[in-house]
C-alpha cells in the first residue's frame, strides 16, 4: 500500500539499527490540489448570493453601472480565489502538522499530531464530483479546529487513518512494557506519521475493519424531518435577508407586481382568512425545509465501531462527512428530546468528546427515543471495563423536591413582573396620558388592551414550563456514570463519566440560600466544559458529589 507524502509508517523491514537513528525528515511544503481554483469561486459567489439576488430582481442602477459592477466582482473573485490559493502551504513533519496562510495578514498553526483526539473528513457537492475533501482535526485545546482543505480523497484517508493509528500507538507506548516483560519496540523515529510502533502492530496504518455496526440509516426516519427546527430556521434566515434588502425589493418592478396581489388576496379573503392561510403555508414550508434538512444532512448515517478503538459517524447526501473519535476520548452522552417531537417519541444523540468542534459529535438526528437510548449506552460501553447499565435511562432519579418548585415558580414570576407586568403597565399609562390616541386598535380591540397582550403572552412563556420542568429535573449515580436530566422545551438526559470529571462546583443564589438549594457544575473536557444542574436541595448535592467523585470532594466535605 502506497502512503502518500510520507503518512505510513515503514514496514519492520525498513527499521534501522536502533543505535544509528536516521536524521529527521525534512519534508517540503505543499499547495493545496489545483483543482480547488475552481472551489473556490463557487463558495465565494454562495456568500454574495443575497446581494446578486437583490441586484438581479431590482430596477435599482443603469445597466451600464450594473455591467461594470458585474465585471468588478468578477476580477475581485478572481483575485480573492488566487490569493487564498497560493498563500496556503501546509507540510506534515514526523511530530507537526504546519499551516501557513494569508497574505496581508500572515497565520502561522503549528499542531503536534499527538495532540489530535478527532478527525473528520468533509466533502460538499463540487468537492465530491473534484474528488477532494477537507480534514479538520481536534486538538482538545479550548475547541481548535485545524483544517486542511483540498486533499485528494485516497490522501485524506491516508491521513485520517495515519492519527488513528498513532492514536493506538501512543496507547500502546502509554501502558509500558508488554505483557511479557520486554520493552515496547520502537520503529524508524524518522517515519513522518508514525515514529513509534509497539512490537505487534503492522508495518503501515492499515484501514481497521468495522468491528461492529451500532446503527444504520432508515427510511422510516424521515417521518421525524417534518417537526424538525430546521425549516424554522431556515424561514428566519430568509425574512432576516428580506429585511436587510426589504427597501429595494418593495420598490422594484417584482417587489410592486406581488405587492398588488398580496392586496387582492387580502380584500378577497379578508383579514383573518389571510392570516390563516398564511400561516398555514408557513408551517407547510417550514415542515418542508425541516424534511429536505434532515435527509440532505443523515441520509446514510452509518455509527460503526472499528478494531482500533475508533467510533466512526458516516452521513451526508450532498456533503458527506465523516467523523471519526477515539473512544477514549468519550466523556459522555447528551440525549435530547424536542418538545414538538414528544408525541413522536423522537430525540437525538450526541457524544460528548475531547477535542472536538464544539466538545461533542453528533451521532444520531431525532429518531424514536428506545433506538437513541439503546445507542447512547452501547456508545458509553467503550469496552474498558466499564459496564454501562442497559436499562439506564430507566433508573429512578432521585427528585428535587417541593422546596425546588417553589424557587422556580418565583424565579417565573420575577421574569413575568419586569419583562411582563411592568411594560404593560407603563404602556398603558402612556396610551391614556395621550389625549388624542385613537380608542381601538388593531382587529378592532381597545389600544389599551393590546399591551396587557403582551403581558398574558409573557405569563403564558414565563409560567406554562415551570411545573413541566420541574417534573423533569432529577439526578442519578451509576457506579461509572453520573445522570442529569432537566428541562421543559428540550428534555435534556446528560451522562458523563466519572473518570471524565475534573472537578466540581457549587453555587447558592441568595434566593436559593433560603430555601436550603443549590446549583452544581460538573466540569470536564468535552461538551460544553460545563454542565449544571440547578436547584438541588444542599443535603443531595453533598451526597451527588461524594458518590460520583469520593477522593475529590471527600475530604472536603462530610456525609449528609
Amino acid at each position: 500500500m502506497s502512503t502518500p507524502m510520507g503518512w505510513g509508517a515503514p514496514g519492520p523491514a525498513e527499521h534501522p539499527p536502533e543505535d544509528h537513528p536516521p536524521a529527521p525528515v525534512d519534508l517540503p511544503w505543499r499547495r493545496q490540489d489545483p483543482r480547488m481554483l475552481l472551489v473556490h469561486p463557487v463558495r465565494l459567489a454562495g456568500s454574495l448570493l443575497p446581494l446578486l439576488l437583490v441586484v438581479l430582481f431590482t430596477n435599482s442602477g443603469n445597466a451600464v453601472g450594473q455591467l461594470v459592477s458585474a465585471g468588478i466582482a468578477a476580477v475581485v473573485a478572481v483575485l480573492v480565489t488566487l490569493s487564498q490559493y497560493l498563500t496556503f502551504r501546509f507540510r506534515i513533519t514526523e511530530d507537526t502538522l504546519e499551516i501557513r496562510q494569508g497574505w496581508l495578514f500572515r497565520v502561522n498553526t503549528t499542531t503536534r499530531l499527538e495532540r489530535v483526539r478527532t478527525v473528520d473528513i468533509e466533502g460538499n457537492v463540487l468537492m465530491r464530483v473534484l474528488r477532494l475533501r477537507k480534514v479538520t482535526l481536534g486538538t482538545g485545546v479550548d475547541d481548535e479546529q485545524v483544517e486542511v482543505e483540498g486533499l485528494p480523497v485516497q490522501e485524506a484517508d491516508d491521513l485520517r487513518r495515519s492519527l488513528l493509528w498513532r492514536s493506538q500507538v501512543a496507547r500502546a507506548e502509554a501502558a509500558g512494557p508488554t505483557a511479557g516483560g520486554g520493552p515496547v519496540a520502537t520503529a524508524d523515529p524518522g517515519a513522518a506519521a508514525a515514529p513509534h510502533l509497539p512490537a505487534d502492530a503492522p508495518g503501515e496504518p492499515e484501514e481497521a475493519p468495522a468491528e461492529e455496526v451500532l446503527a444504520r440509516w432508515r427510511p422510516g426516519w424521515v417521518r421525524f424531518g417534518p417537526l424538525g427546527g430546521s425549516g424554522m430556521l431556515v424561514a428566519a434566515a430568509a425574512l432576516g435577508v428580506f429585511s436587510q434588502f426589504a427597501d429595494e425589493i418593495i420598490g422594484s418592478a417584482v417587489g410592486r407586481a406581488i405587492g398588488g396581489r398580496v392586496a387582492q388576496v387580502v380584500e378577497n379573503l379578508g383579514l383573518w382568512g389571510f392570516l390563516a392561510g398564511a400561516l398555514a403555508a408557513g408551517v407547510l414550508v417550514a415542515a418542508l425545509f425541516s424534511t429536505i434538512a434532515y435527509v440532505v444532512s443523515w441520509w446514510g448515517v452509518v455509527v460503526e465501531r472499528t478494531g482500533r478503538g475508533t467510533l466512526r459517524v458516516r452521513r451526508g447526501l450532498t456533503t458527506t462527512r465523516s467523523n471519526s473519535m477515539e473512544e477514549r476520548r468519550i466523556r459522555g452522552v447528551h440525549v435530547i428530546e424536542p418538545w414538538q417531537q414528544r408525541w413522536q417519541r423522537g430525540a437525538s444523540l450526541q457524544a460528548l468528546v475531547t477535542g472536538a468542534e464544539g466538545g461533542s459529535v453528533e451521532v444520531l438526528p431525532v429518531v424514536h427515543r428506545d433506538e437513541t437510548r439503546r445507542l447512547a449506552v452501547r456508545v458509553l460501553d467503550s469496552g474498558e471495563d466499564r459496564a454501562t447499565p442497559v436499562d439506564l435511562f430507566d433508573l429512578p432519579l432521585v427528585s428535587h423536591g417541593p422546596r425546588a418548585l417553589r424557587r422556580m415558580a418565583v424565579g417565573a414570576l420575577v421574569g413575568l413582573f419586569w419583562l411582563g407586568i411592568l411594560p404593560a403597565a407603563a404602556g398603558s399609562a402612556l396610551l391614556w396620558s395621550i389625549p388624542d390616541a385613537p380608542s381601538t386598535g388593531w382587529l378592532g380591540l381597545p389600544l389599551v388592551a393590546w399591551p396587557w397582550a403582551w403581558a398574558l403572552a409573557m405569563a403564558v412563556l414565563f409560567l406554562v414550563p415551570v411545573y413541566p420542568a420541574w417534573r423533569t429535573l432529577g439526578h442519578g449515580v451509576t457506579d461509572h456514570h453520573v445522570y442529569f436530566r432537566s428541562g421543559a422545551i428540550l428534555r435534556h438526559h446528560l451522562v458523563l463519566e466519572k473518570d471524565g470529571i475534573l472537578g466540581w462546583v457549587v453555587n447558592e443564589s441568595f434566593f436559593q440560600r433560603r430555601l436550603g438549594l443549590c446549583s452544581v457544575t460538573a466540569t470536564l473536557a468535552g461538551g460544553g466544559e460545563a454542565h449544571t444542574l440547578e436547584n438541588l436541595p444542599m443535603e443531595d448535592a453533598v451526597r451527588l458529589l461524594r458518590a460520583a467523585s469520593p477522593e475529590l470532594v471527600g475530604q472536603f466535605s462530610r456525609a449528609a
